[in-house]
């Protein structure tokens, strides 16, 4: 574990201009509220956060992630759960860190920030006047090359706002900030995320809108209020090629390192959903915290859960540590299998009866007899309300249904 890798670098970018004083003891942190503020692409990305003890939680509206805070003299190190991802730097005071937001498996991918101990809110509010965000819209974002459609839900109380956007392959998880004077401003990070998102009301639309993703995403958006908007049916969006047929004897290798193949004795005569995902991804997370519930309530009834996951990493070793470690932090209790290297194309190698694959992840629904019944695209988690609820009730009564069989 390293615990500064560019002393006078994160100095330098931090807002203080006082000098971190080195020391030969930890210094405690004060206990209490904090807030991070990332720099990308000459804006600020405020995130809320507390620190108590040696935990730092990071806050995103109803979700909350807690992390090992590592304090070494006047350094410190956050290793953020599941993402592959860490934050780092000098402390340089109780009350004032500044450091570095690295994702470890992609090359020279480093965001600096600041953190204080501080009572102010996420984003700062100078309007006493506060207009009122509507619930739904039909969103959408110029990418550049292309436009892509989502919806924008949002949910607001006094001034403050949560929400998500929805999109045909997942949801951009908990979103948190203000609608200050006619401006909307929310922000996440989740250790792979790190988005903002600002826009002007106007009237039942939101115009001028801005949207920075990470290092290099900068995109513009705009929306209109829209209650009746969708995006395409999940269930529709990948399909089975003509002609294809799963091959049931393709043999994969779990986190044991054992041949693992869905012919095997243990899915005979069983209901089963592949998940087709990656430790790397949110969204995945998000379903497989769900798929988790899911087989605690169905295995005794019939239900296997094969999870096919396409990592990053530099060998294989390497990568079925990194799958057993997931496997233990979520607690999951269904089979993990590894597919290859992370990549669309990767996955179709391993599901070439598929006419695409366009999302991590992708649920594949196998009823007793081995015949596909469904095919779901990304997921809508927990972030999105009632589409998250809505999306729970179908999946446990289409189990059930196949499960009588």
């Amino acid at each position: 574990m390293k615990y500064f890798i560019q002393f006078v670098f994160i100095v330098f970018l931090s807002c203080n201009s006082e000098p971190a004083k080195k020391t030969d003891k930890n210094i405690t942190l004060i206990n209490g509220n904090w807030k991070l503020e990332f720099s990308s692409q000459g804006y600020t990305i405020p995130i809320s956060a507390s620190i108590h003890g040696n935990i730092l939680t990071i806050i995103n509206a109803d979700e909350k992630i807690e992390t090992d805070l590592v304090i070494k003299n006047d350094s410190f190190y956050v290793s953020i759960p599941n993402f592959n991802s860490h934050l780092e730097g000098i402390i340089l005071s109780n009350k004032k860190i500044s450091g570095l937001y690295i994702k470890d498996l992609v090359e020279d991918y480093v965001i600096p920030f600041t953190a204080n101990n501080t009572q102010d809110d996420r984003f700062v509010s100078t309007s006493e006047n506060t207009s009122t965000v509507k619930s739904k819209y039909e969103v959408n974002i110029d990418r550049g090359d292309h436009t892509s459609k989502a919806i924008g839900l949002f949910k607001q109380t006094d001034k403050y706002v949560e929400g998500s956007f929805a999109t045909e392959t997942g949801d951009y998880r908990y979103l948190e900030g203000i609608v200050d004077g006619n401006k909307l401003s929310v922000s996440t990070f989740d250790g792979s995320h790190l988005f903002l998102f600002t826009a002007d009301l106007k009237g039942d639309s939101l115009v001028n809108g801005l949207y920075i993703s990470g290092k290099t995403g900068n995109y513009k958006w705009e929306a209109g209020a829209n209650e009746n908007f969708e995006l395409s049916d999940p269930e529709k969006l990948t399909s089975v090629n003509k002609g294809g047929k799963p091959d049931l004897n393709l043999r994969l290798l779990s986190t044991d390192g054992d041949s693992v193949s869905l012919s095997d004795e243990q899915f005979k005569n069983k209901v089963k959903i592949v998940q087709i995902t990656g430790t790397w991804c949110p969204n995945c997370l998000d379903e497989t915290r769900y798929f988790n519930t899911l087989y605690s309530k169905y295995n005794n009834k019939g239900l296997e859960i094969i999870s096919v996951a396409f990592e990053r990493g530099p060998d294989l070793d390497s990568i079925l540590k990194k799958l057993n470690k997931y496997k233990k932090d979520n607690n999951i209790e269904y089979t993990i299998l590894y597919g290859g290297k992370a990549g669309n194309k990767n996955a179709l190698e391993v599901f070439p009866y598929l006419d695409k694959v366009m999302s991590f992840p992708t649920a594949i629904y196998f009823d007793k007899a081995n015949n596909i019944r469904k095919i779901y695209t990304g997921f809508y988690g927990p972030g999105t309300g009632k589409y998250y609820d809505d999306y729970t009730i179908t999946t446990e009564k289409f189990i059930e249904e196949l499960l009588a069989e």
